[in-house]
C-alpha cells in the first residue's frame, strides 16, 4: 500500500511540469533559437540583467525584428526594426533567450494619462499648427505639456495595443516635468519617450558595431523623435475617424446652444456626411448615421421657425397695406366695401405679431373651434379690446375689405360685450359702446 502511494506521488510530480508546458500559448519567435519555454524570460530575476560599463552601437541583422516593452515574448511589441538599422545597447540579459536593452528606437512613443498633464500656454518651443479647411486646428508638430502630479506612470506605447492595455511602465514623472505631446488616444496623450526609458530586442539580431559616440547618439535620438510623430499618423484610420466624429458632436452642441436666428447647420451636415461616406468602420458609420438623424431634427426645428418668421412678415406686410388703404378711404370718405357685421359670440386672441392698423392693435377673432374668422381692431380710440383677450365676447361692428387687404377681412369693432367673467380687472361697465356722434363718420 505504501509502495502504491509512492508511485502515485511520483506520477503527479512528473505530470505537473508537462501540464504547465502544454498550457503555454504558442508565441511568434523573436530569435532563431527561441522556443515556447523562452517566452517566460520575463520571470528571470533582474539580477540576470548585465548593465554594460560602456554602451555600444548595434546593427540589426534581420527584417521585421520585434522591439518589445520588456525582455521576453510575453511583453507586447511596440515597433519593428529592419536590417541595417542602428540601436544603442545599454544592457544585456542572458539566459535561455538573450536580450538587449536599447534606447527608444525610431518609431517608438509613450503613453501618459491626460488627467495629469496640462498644455503649456507659453512654451520654449511652441507647437506649430496648420488650419484645416473647416477651420479646426490640427497639431502637426509636438506641443509641450507639464505634468501636474507626482509619481505619474509613463507606459510603453504601441500602435497595436490600446493605451488602457499598455501596462508596461517605463518610468514615472513628478510634478513640473515637461513632455512633448505628439498625439492623443482615448484618455491618454502620446508623447516622445522621456529620458531614461528603454526597450528590449532579441540579442540574436543585434551585431556589435562599436562604442557610442556623442554625435551618433544625438543623431539617433533626433531621428527617433522626428519619426515618433510619423508613427502616430499610422494609429489606424479608425482612431482618426473617431476623433473627427467627436469633433462634429462638439460642433453640433455649440450650434444648438446659439440663438435660433444665428444657427446654421449646413457646414456640420457636409462634414458629417463626408465622414459617414468615407469611413471604413461600421461602428463609426452607424454612430454617424445616428448623429445625422439628430442633426435632421435640429434642422427641422430651424426650418419651422424660419417659415413662421416668413409668414409673420407676410402678415405684417398685408396689415400695412390695409392700414394704407384705410387711410386713403378715410381721406376720400369712400367706404363702399364696408359691410355691417352681425352680432356674434367669439373669442379674442392676440395676433401672431404686434401688428397695428391706424395705430391700433390687431386681434384675432376665433370661433368655438379656435378657427380664425377674421381680424379685429377698435373702431374708436375710446374702445380698448385688450381687457377682453382670452374671453368669450359678443362683437358688433363693420367688416372692411379692399383691394390691398390680401383677402383678409378686418372687423372694425363698435361695441363689445363680455359673456363670461374676465380673469383680469373688469372695466367699469360690462358694455362699451361707441356711438358715432358725427353723422359724417357714420359707416354706410
Amino acid at each position: 500500500m505504501a509502495g502504491q502511494k509512492w508511485i502515485l506521488a511520483l506520477a503527479i510530480i512528473l505530470l505537473v511540469p508537462v501540464t504547465a508546458a502544454l498550457a503555454q500559448p504558442v508565441i511568434q519567435e523573436d530569435g532563431p533559437a527561441a522556443d515556447n519555454a523562452g517566452d517566460l524570460a520575463a520571470n528571470v530575476p533582474a539580477a540576470d540583467t548585465e548593465e554594460l560599463d560602456e554602451a555600444y552601437v548595434g546593427r540589426i541583422t534581420g527584417d521585421s525584428v520585434n522591439v518589445r516593452s520588456g525582455p521576453g515574448q510575453v511583453y507586447y511589441a511596440v515597433t519593428q526594426l529592419d536590417q541595417g538599422q542602428l540601436v544603442i545597447v545599454r544592457a544585456e540579459r542572458h539566459g535561455r533567450h538573450n536580450w538587449a536593452q536599447i534606447d527608444p528606437p525610431v518609431g517608438s512613443f509613450s503613453f501618459i494619462a491626460k488627467e495629469f498633464v496640462e498644455i503649456m500656454v507659453e512654451a520654449a518651443q511652441p507647437a506649430t499648427q496648420a488650419e484645416a479647411d473647416d477651420g479646426e486646428a490640427l497639431h502637426t508638430r509636438p506641443m509641450l505639456g507639464r505634468v501636474t502630479g507626482n509619481n505619474v506612470r509613463v507606459r510603453a506605447g504601441a500602435i497595436s495595443v490600446p493605451p488602457e492595455n499598455a501596462d508596461q511602465v517605463q518610468t514615472r514623472l513628478n510634478r513640473g516635468a515637461v513632455v512633448e505631446i505628439i498625439g492623443e488616444q482615448d484618455d491618454y496623450y502620446k508623447i516622445v519617450c522621456p529620458a531614461g526609458t528603454r526597450y528590449w530586442i532579441s540579442l540574436d539580431y543585434v551585431q556589435r558595431v562599436g562604442p557610442v559616440t556623442e554625435e551618433l547618439a544625438t543623431s539617433l535620438a533626433q531621428e527617433a523623435q522626428q519619426t515618433a510623430g510619423e508613427t502616430t499618423e499610422q494609429l489606424s484610420q479608425a482612431q482618426m475617424d473617431r476623433q473627427e466624429y467627436h469633433a462634429i458632436v462638439d460642433l453640433l452642441a455649440q450650434e444648438q446652444a446659439k440663438e435660433i436666428s444665428d444657427q446654421d447647420f449646413a457646414p456640420i451636415r457636409s462634414r458629417l456626411e463626408t465622414l459617414e461616406a468615407q469611413t471604413q468602420y461600421d461602428n463609426i458609420r452607424l454612430d454617424s448615421q445616428q448623429l445625422l438623424r439628430r442633426l435632421a431634427r435640429s434642422e427641422l426645428v430651424l426650418d419651422i421657425w424660419r417659415r413662421a418668421q416668413d409668414r409673420e412678415a407676410q402678415l405684417q406686410e398685408t396689415l400695412d397695406r390695409i392700414t394704407a388703404t384705410t387711410a386713403e378711404a378715410r381721406a376720400s370718405q369712400a367706404y363702399s366695401t364696408d359691410t355691417a357685421a352681425p352680432v356674434m359670440m367669439v373669442r379674442l386672441t392676440p395676433a401672431a405679431t404686434r401688428a397695428t392698423i391706424d395705430g391700433k392693435r390687431v386681434y384675432q377673432v376665433r370661433d368655438a373651434s379656435e378657427n380664425i374668422l377674421c381680424y379685429a381692431v377698435a373702431m374708436h380710440d375710446r374702445l380698448d379690446l385688450q381687457p377682453y383677450v382670452g374671453n368669450t365676447v359678443s362683437l358688433a361692428g363693420y367688416y372692411r375689405t379692399g383691394s390691398n387687404t390680401g383677402g383678409l377681412r378686418v372687423l372694425y369693432v363698435t361695441s363689445v360685450v363680455r359673456e363670461v367673467e374676465p380673469t383680469i380687472e373688469e372695466p367699469q361697465s360690462e358694455v362699451q359702446e361707441v356711438q358715432m356722434a358725427d353723422s359724417t363718420e357714420t359707416e354706410h
